[in-house]
């Protein structure tokens, strides 16, 4: 553990007058996590009930050539699923993405198109503007860190200590092709007295890089408990004859972000979410990750497929 003591400083020319300067010591868990795997196995525990999440809240993408916001619903089940809905505040539709079965379909209402492909990180971009391929983004939804494959021996652990903060953890990851990441996890202070396996651990920031330049960074802050959806048939539901709903999970009470923040730092593009009303697990819904788009769109072939 680093401390910093007492220090003082004599001014040339000046007898008896000094500067202190108190630095406080850097403090950490009592007990730490000492390998990279032993703290992903406990996160992944800890996270484990949820199957899916769903919400509400804001989207917005900027960049040099592309930008746009607007009221947004999602949903993300495992293992990489996705349908984000974004509307104006009229209530137009947007845009829809929706990823299912390796494939992703993507309605742009500004073009009038529906680009379909592969779900890659590169026809991903075409609605985020970030290269963050289906299953990465639908971990980091869930709180979760998206790992690069890799080599045993190819990750490393480490407590970083900050001179004005409690500090994190840092797994670094030498993946394959040359890509790396780094992940920043965070534990509360309150828990850093508790044993390893009561204490809790937060995704705070996800970095991934591809032969030295920056494919993406992602902040996740704002973590609040989340619920099991309800599994109470609404009013319409129940005129339609449904009278019992499937859950895509079991019972789940875990903190999940409510803000996501990635940011392309040489492209100059940024993708933000604010959730809400952001639940675990919601209702199984036939035909979720479909996407009839209206008449007149123009198709298109995703461009990275």
């Amino acid at each position: 553990m680093l401390c910093f003591g007492r220090a003082t400083v004599a001014r040339p020319g000046v007898a008896g007058l000094s500067l202190l300067l108190t630095l406080g010591c850097s403090r950490g868990p009592s007990v730490r996590f000492n390998h990279p795997q032993q703290l992903l196995d406990h996160i992944y525990e800890r996270t484990s009930c949820s199957r899916a999440v769903q919400g509400e809240g804001r989207l917005e993408v900027a960049g040099p050539f592309v930008g746009y916001r607007g009221k947004l619903m999602f949903k993300a089940e495992v293992p990489a699923q996705l349908r984000f809905d974004l509307y104006s505040d009229l209530g137009v539709t947007l845009a829809t993405l929706v990823t299912h079965d390796q494939s992703l379909r993507f309605f742009d209402l500004s073009q009038n198109t529906l680009v379909s492909g592969e779900a890659n990180a590169c026809n991903m971009a075409q609605f985020t503007q970030v290269q963050v391929p289906p299953l990465a983004l639908v971990e980091l939804l869930r709180g979760r860190p998206p790992v690069l494959r890799h080599a045993p021996d190819a990750a490393q652990l480490a407590w970083k200590n900050e001179l004005f903060g409690p500090g994190h953890y840092e797994i670094t990851v030498a993946g394959e092709s040359a890509s790396r990441e780094k992940i920043w996890v965070s534990v509360p202070e309150r828990d850093w007295a508790l044993p390893l396996t009561d204490q809790r651990t937060f995704v705070t920031r996800v970095q991934v890089w591809q032969g030295g330049a920056t494919l993406y960074a992602v902040e996740l802050a704002d973590y609040q408990i989340a619920h099991r959806a309800s599994l109470e048939p609404t009013q319409d539901e129940r005129e339609m004859g449904i009278t019992e709903l499937q859950a895509t999970g079991p019972v789940c009470d875990g903190a999940l972000p409510r803000r996501l923040a990635f940011d392309v730092g040489h492209a100059g593009h940024e993708l933000r979410i604010e959730a809400h009303d952001v639940v675990h697990n919601p209702p199984l819904v036939e035909g979720a990750y479909d996407l009839e788009p209206p008449r007149g769109v123009r198709a298109v072939s995703g461009a990275c497929d």
